[in-house]
Protein backbone atom coordinates (compact mmCIF):
# COMPACT_ATOMS: atom_id res chain seq x y z
CA UNK A 1 0.00 0.00 0.00
CA UNK A 2 1.52 3.17 -1.15
CA UNK A 3 -0.13 5.66 1.19
CA UNK A 4 -2.98 6.36 -1.00
CA UNK A 5 -4.23 3.06 -2.85
CA UNK A 6 -3.17 -0.69 -3.05
CA UNK A 7 -0.11 -1.03 -5.70
CA UNK A 8 -1.67 -3.45 -8.73
CA UNK A 9 0.67 -6.24 -9.21
CA UNK A 10 -1.12 -7.48 -12.57
CA UNK A 11 0.80 -6.20 -15.51
CA UNK A 12 4.73 -5.73 -16.49
CA UNK A 13 4.57 -2.69 -15.83
CA UNK A 14 3.76 -2.49 -11.94
CA UNK A 15 7.16 -3.61 -11.39
CA UNK A 16 8.19 -0.27 -11.69
CA UNK A 17 5.70 1.35 -9.30
CA UNK A 18 6.73 -1.56 -7.04
CA UNK A 19 10.22 -0.79 -7.23
CA UNK A 20 10.00 3.35 -7.20
CA UNK A 21 7.80 3.05 -4.05
CA UNK A 22 10.25 0.62 -2.23
CA UNK A 23 13.35 2.53 -3.17
CA UNK A 24 12.44 5.62 -1.60
CA UNK A 25 13.47 4.48 1.78
CA UNK A 26 16.94 3.41 0.58
CA UNK A 27 19.79 4.24 3.03
CA UNK A 28 23.41 4.61 1.66
CA UNK A 29 25.06 1.20 1.79
CA UNK A 30 28.53 0.41 0.10
CA UNK A 31 29.57 -3.20 1.13
CA UNK A 32 33.87 -2.88 1.92
CA UNK A 33 33.97 -6.09 -0.05
CA UNK A 34 32.51 -3.80 -3.26
CA UNK A 35 35.79 -2.37 -5.18
CA UNK A 36 35.24 0.80 -5.99
CA UNK A 37 37.59 3.27 -8.24
CA UNK A 38 38.64 6.18 -6.98
CA UNK A 39 37.57 8.21 -10.43
CA UNK A 40 33.81 6.90 -9.91
CA UNK A 41 31.82 9.16 -8.19
CA UNK A 42 28.30 7.76 -6.25
CA UNK A 43 25.76 10.34 -5.38
CA UNK A 44 22.84 10.01 -2.60
CA UNK A 45 21.66 6.85 -1.50
CA UNK A 46 23.07 3.87 -3.29
CA UNK A 47 23.39 0.59 -2.53
CA UNK A 48 25.86 -1.91 -3.47
CA UNK A 49 26.53 -5.21 -2.53
CA UNK A 50 29.64 -7.27 -1.77
CA UNK A 51 31.99 -8.30 -4.52
CA UNK A 52 30.40 -5.69 -6.72
CA UNK A 53 33.29 -4.13 -8.86
CA UNK A 54 32.71 -0.38 -10.15
CA UNK A 55 35.22 0.87 -12.50
CA UNK A 56 36.78 4.16 -14.00
CA UNK A 57 34.61 6.94 -13.93
CA UNK A 58 31.53 5.44 -13.44
CA UNK A 59 28.29 7.89 -11.98
CA UNK A 60 25.90 6.68 -9.75
CA UNK A 61 22.80 8.80 -8.72
CA UNK A 62 21.02 7.25 -6.17
CA UNK A 63 18.18 6.09 -4.98
CA UNK A 64 19.84 3.35 -6.94
CA UNK A 65 20.09 -0.63 -5.65
CA UNK A 66 22.89 -2.75 -6.96
CA UNK A 67 23.74 -6.27 -5.88
CA UNK A 68 26.36 -8.66 -5.12
CA UNK A 69 29.04 -9.34 -7.28
CA UNK A 70 28.10 -7.46 -10.34
CA UNK A 71 29.86 -5.56 -12.75
CA UNK A 72 29.51 -1.83 -13.34
CA UNK A 73 31.84 -0.86 -16.83
CA UNK A 74 33.83 2.18 -16.97
CA UNK A 75 32.23 5.42 -17.91
CA UNK A 76 28.53 3.87 -17.05
CA UNK A 77 25.80 6.21 -15.56
CA UNK A 78 23.08 4.23 -13.11
CA UNK A 79 20.56 6.55 -12.33
CA UNK A 80 16.73 7.59 -11.40
CA UNK A 81 16.05 4.50 -9.71
CA UNK A 82 17.31 2.08 -11.10
CA UNK A 83 17.92 -1.43 -9.68
CA UNK A 84 20.45 -4.32 -10.82
CA UNK A 85 20.65 -7.79 -9.23
CA UNK A 86 23.71 -10.08 -8.18
CA UNK A 87 25.82 -11.22 -10.72
CA UNK A 88 24.23 -8.60 -13.43
CA UNK A 89 26.61 -7.32 -16.16
CA UNK A 90 26.48 -3.27 -17.17
CA UNK A 91 28.96 -2.91 -19.81
CA UNK A 92 31.31 0.26 -20.47
CA UNK A 93 29.46 3.52 -21.44
CA UNK A 94 25.55 1.95 -20.45
CA UNK A 95 23.07 4.37 -19.10
CA UNK A 96 20.43 3.00 -16.48
CA UNK A 97 17.56 5.13 -16.35
CA UNK A 98 14.81 3.98 -13.96
CA UNK A 99 15.39 -0.33 -15.08
CA UNK A 100 15.12 -2.88 -13.06
CA UNK A 101 17.67 -5.88 -14.01
CA UNK A 102 17.68 -9.12 -12.71
CA UNK A 103 20.09 -11.87 -11.07
CA UNK A 104 22.42 -12.59 -14.27
CA UNK A 105 21.75 -10.72 -16.99
CA UNK A 106 24.83 -9.21 -19.04
CA UNK A 107 24.07 -5.54 -20.64
CA UNK A 108 26.43 -5.03 -23.86
CA UNK A 109 28.29 -1.50 -23.34
CA UNK A 110 27.30 1.79 -25.12
CA UNK A 111 23.84 0.94 -24.42
CA UNK A 112 20.92 2.85 -23.22
CA UNK A 113 18.11 1.10 -20.88
CA UNK A 114 15.16 3.61 -19.76
CA UNK A 115 12.16 2.38 -17.86
CA UNK A 116 12.42 -0.66 -18.60
CA UNK A 117 12.15 -4.28 -16.75
CA UNK A 118 14.90 -7.12 -17.67
CA UNK A 119 14.62 -10.50 -15.97
CA UNK A 120 17.06 -12.62 -15.82
CA UNK A 121 19.72 -14.70 -17.27
CA UNK A 122 19.59 -12.23 -20.14
CA UNK A 123 22.01 -11.40 -22.49
CA UNK A 124 22.18 -7.92 -24.47
CA UNK A 125 24.97 -7.00 -26.96
CA UNK A 126 26.21 -3.64 -27.88
CA UNK A 127 24.45 -0.69 -28.72
CA UNK A 128 21.44 -1.82 -27.35
CA UNK A 129 18.35 1.22 -27.07
CA UNK A 130 15.24 0.68 -25.15
CA UNK A 131 13.08 3.78 -26.38
CA UNK A 132 10.91 4.80 -23.53
CA UNK A 133 9.09 8.04 -25.58
CA UNK A 134 6.63 8.73 -27.83
CA UNK A 135 7.24 11.24 -30.60
CA UNK A 136 4.19 13.22 -29.34
CA UNK A 137 4.83 12.15 -25.51
CA UNK A 138 1.91 10.56 -25.03
CA UNK A 139 0.70 7.54 -22.45
CA UNK A 140 2.55 4.66 -23.41
CA UNK A 141 0.44 1.55 -24.25
CA UNK A 142 1.20 -1.72 -23.97
CA UNK A 143 -0.35 -5.29 -25.84
CA UNK A 144 -1.25 -7.51 -22.84
CA UNK A 145 -3.55 -10.92 -23.34
CA UNK A 146 -4.10 -9.18 -26.67
CA UNK A 147 -5.71 -6.05 -25.37
CA UNK A 148 -4.20 -3.13 -25.78
CA UNK A 149 -3.44 -1.57 -21.94
CA UNK A 150 -2.40 2.04 -21.03
CA UNK A 151 0.35 2.63 -18.94
CA UNK A 152 -0.49 5.63 -17.53
CA UNK A 153 3.47 6.79 -17.88
CA UNK A 154 4.89 8.42 -20.86
CA UNK A 155 7.88 7.09 -20.28
CA UNK A 156 8.03 3.24 -20.66
CA UNK A 157 10.39 1.21 -22.67
CA UNK A 158 10.66 -3.07 -23.11
CA UNK A 159 9.53 -5.87 -20.93
CA UNK A 160 12.35 -9.17 -21.13
CA UNK A 161 11.19 -12.64 -20.08
CA UNK A 162 13.98 -14.69 -18.50
CA UNK A 163 16.87 -15.83 -20.72
CA UNK A 164 16.21 -13.72 -23.80
CA UNK A 165 19.17 -12.84 -25.79
CA UNK A 166 19.46 -9.16 -28.10
CA UNK A 167 21.80 -9.30 -31.21
CA UNK A 168 23.98 -5.50 -31.33
CA UNK A 169 22.49 -2.62 -32.69
CA UNK A 170 18.28 -3.68 -31.55
CA UNK A 171 16.24 -1.11 -30.95
CA UNK A 172 12.87 -1.61 -29.19
CA UNK A 173 9.61 1.05 -29.28
CA UNK A 174 7.72 1.72 -26.31
CA UNK A 175 6.12 -0.68 -24.34
CA UNK A 176 7.30 -3.75 -26.53
CA UNK A 177 7.16 -7.11 -24.64
CA UNK A 178 9.69 -10.11 -25.21
CA UNK A 179 8.86 -13.86 -23.82
CA UNK A 180 11.09 -15.97 -21.85
CA UNK A 181 13.82 -18.04 -23.71
CA UNK A 182 13.86 -15.45 -27.60
CA UNK A 183 16.21 -14.42 -29.38
CA UNK A 184 16.55 -11.02 -31.58
CA UNK A 185 18.58 -10.62 -34.15
CA UNK A 186 21.13 -8.16 -35.00
CA UNK A 187 20.33 -4.96 -36.37
CA UNK A 188 16.77 -4.98 -35.46
CA UNK A 189 13.91 -2.19 -34.91
CA UNK A 190 11.92 -4.09 -33.20
CA UNK A 191 8.06 -2.38 -33.31
CA UNK A 192 5.78 -5.87 -32.28
CA UNK A 193 5.79 -7.61 -29.33
CA UNK A 194 7.80 -11.41 -29.11
CA UNK A 195 6.25 -14.55 -27.76
CA UNK A 196 8.48 -16.78 -25.58
CA UNK A 197 10.62 -19.39 -27.56
CA UNK A 198 10.75 -17.26 -30.56
CA UNK A 199 13.68 -16.21 -32.88
CA UNK A 200 13.02 -12.88 -34.76
CA UNK A 201 15.87 -12.19 -37.42
CA UNK A 202 15.94 -9.58 -39.69
CA UNK A 203 16.78 -10.20 -44.27
CA UNK A 204 18.07 -7.78 -45.93
CA UNK A 205 19.56 -7.78 -49.63
CA UNK A 206 22.97 -6.55 -50.25
CA UNK A 207 25.56 -7.23 -53.25
CA UNK A 208 28.92 -8.75 -52.86
CA UNK A 209 31.18 -8.09 -56.48
CA UNK A 210 34.67 -7.94 -57.36
CA UNK A 211 36.47 -4.97 -56.68
CA UNK A 212 38.38 -3.63 -59.95
CA UNK A 213 39.84 -0.27 -58.97
CA UNK A 214 38.01 2.89 -58.12
CA UNK A 215 35.04 2.86 -55.94
CA UNK A 216 31.88 4.25 -57.65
Amino acid sequence: FNGKRPIDLGRPWNILDVNEFLIKKLKRKISRKARIHKSAQIIGPVHIGQGTIVYENAVIKGPVWIGKNCIIGTNCLIRNNSHVGDKAVIGSYCELKNTFVMEGTHIGHFSYVGDSVLARNCRIGAHFVSANRRLDRGDICMLVKGRLRCTGRSSFGCVMGDNVHVGVDVVTNPGRFIGSNSAIGPGIVLADNVDKNMYVVLKQDYVIKKHGGDVK
